[in-house]
């Protein structure tokens, strides 16, 4: 399947097929129908230096290290072993270097010296981190970027991501595939980026939503299946459409497409137990899932569910976070939405179980059982895939709190700290931490909790004077990292904890 090996016909034969299958999805608009192709491309070293076949969660045709999607595993557990700071750390011996970044988002690793951050887009993210933090929103530059970072040295290449013209300047999502290279997608254009020589391998400009005179067409979210295709989705909130993606990992050439409701929640990949690859997601209204053939999605209608946390009886609820899939069950909760009038509340499903529209809807738990006051959170839970331990952050109540769902579907509280935290917690299981932030006295701080009592162990603070929309990444050259976005500031800030 490597690029170099098929000869120059097939490769005009297949983006040729990408043409008339973006112009059949999207009026053949000039945004969407530009394909660039490096012929001189050398395929990156795969060999890998960080490769742990034992990490945790569903990991198809993903790079072997630590932090290769932007949750650690297509489950999203965020949880992973063998990676993070030290086990016996002393909290003393913790120190912090940053660099300085566009608006950093969303972070990935590869190889030890490898760290991928993706950003540069604040759209709405700004305003998340001033809901956070209670200061002004600011202005930050529209700067979308792939930045490889060596946390060793401290140097960053910054790949500018500027061919995504079409599509809504939204943050996209990125992963490191198992071929070596490094997928983003980015305002409506795939890019395959080598990441020996941070330069676009192959782009291509994605279908987009029809509407006229401005760019609506949402992507965000992309994942991959054990075939290596890539997938992803948009969505239009002026529209309504919604559009699910198998796209060729090679030449990025659009093999299938289905329309079905979607919303801004991430996708979800995970296989059952006879080996059958679902693509897990949702909406304002139900839970569902598609079954994944080699190039095509077909939706399980068996698996469909209702959801009315409230009881109100009114059709469309409060847009509930991303799945989560651990142990054979998908986990999600309410609300993603920072203006929301109601308390975050905590569902489940099973994977092997089926789910129909005219079963009377799921209601689940509040998530934090001493409060009924308004909670959201912009990040979906975090699970340890070992012990089932769920991680939940409320971002408008500032708390975090650990659980557990026992065996006769009652949840078990195990302990909650007061955190304003915004970053999303990674879980590292076999040394029993949880990463997180607080922000407190001015500046944003990393924290390390104990994952079964909550205890903290170490607190590290850091030049960031903003909270942050991103994510805690561990990797297995005993380091931790996360952006801080710093709106209306001259610049975000990216951030290495380390023990020298």
């Amino acid at each position: 399947m490597k690029k170099d090996e098929k000869s120059a016909n097939m490769r005009n034969y297949k983006t040729l097929l990408f043409l008339i299958a973006a112009c059949l999805l999207a009026a053949c608009s000039p945004d969407n129908a530009d394909v660039i192709v490096d012929e001189n491309d050398v395929p990156p070293d795969v060999s890998g230096s960080d490769h742990n076949p034992d990490q945790l969660g569903y990991r198809a045709s993903l790079y072997g290290t630590a932090w290769p999607v932007d949750m650690a595993n297509l489950n999203r557990s965020n949880a992973v072993i063998d990676a993070g700071l030290p086990p016996d750390f002393a909290c003393e011996d913790v120190r912090v270097d940053t660099v300085e970044m566009p608006f950093p988002s969303l972070a990935y690793t590869r190889d030890r010296d490898e760290v991928f951050v993706i950003g540069g887009l604040p759209l709405l993210l700004d305003t998340y981190d001033a809901a956070i933090d209670g200061l002004p929103k600011g202005t930050s530059p529209k700067e979308p970027h792939l930045t490889k970072y060596n946390p060793f040295t401290g140097e960053t290449i910054q790949l500018d991501l500027t061919n995504g013209t079409g599509g809504l300047d939204y943050i996209g999502g990125a992963l490191v595939h198992e071929n070596g290279y490094v997928y983003v997608i980015s305002e409506g254009y795939a890019y395959k980026i080598n990441p020996d020589t941070m330069t676009i391998a192959v782009g291509a400009g994605l279908p987009l939503a029809e509407v006229p005179g401005r760019a609506e067409t949402t992507y965000n979210g992309l994942t991959t299946s054990s075939t290596g295709n890539l997938i992803t989705k948009f969505f239009s909130k002026v529209t309504g459409a919604s559009t699910f993606f198998i796209i060729d990992p090679d030449t990025l050439e659009v093999l299938a497409s289905i329309d079905y409701p979607g919303a801004s929640p991430r996708l979800t990949v995970v296989a059952l137990d006879n080996g059958e690859e679902h693509l897990y997601h949702l909406n304002d209204f139900n839970t569902f899932r598609f079954k994944i053939g080699e190039n095509e999605l077909t939706l399980d209608e068996d698996w469909i569910a209702r959801f009315d946390p409230y009881q109100t009886g009114e059709e469309k609820q409060d847009e509930p976070t991303s799945p989560v899939i651990v142990n054979g069950r998908v986990h999600y909760t309410t609300n993603t939405f920072h203006n929301t009038t109601t308390p975050m509340r905590i569902f489940w499903q099973e994977t092997e179980e089926t789910y129909s529209e005219s079963d009377p809807p799921l209601a689940g738990p509040q998530m934090l059982p001493d409060s009924d006051t308004p909670g959201w959170n912009f990040y979906h839970l975090s699970i340890d895939d070992v012990t089932g331990i769920i991680i939940g952050m409320d971002q408008a109540n500032g708390a975090i709190v650990a659980m557990k769902i026992l065996e006769d579907d009652t949840v078990e509280y195990l302990w909650q700290k007061s955190l304003r935290a915004s970053a999303r917690p990674a879980i590292v299981s076999d040394r029993g931490h949880v990463y997180a932030t607080d922000f407190v006295d001015g500046h944003n701080h990393l924290v390390v909790l104990d994952l079964t009592t909550g205890e903290e162990l170490c607190r590290v603070a850091t030049p960031a004077t903003r909270a942050t929309i991103a994510t805690i990444v561990v990797s297995a050259a005993n380091e931790v990292y996360f952006g801080s976005n710093e709106p209306g500031q001259e610049t975000g800030l990216f951030h290495r904890f380390y023990v020298p």
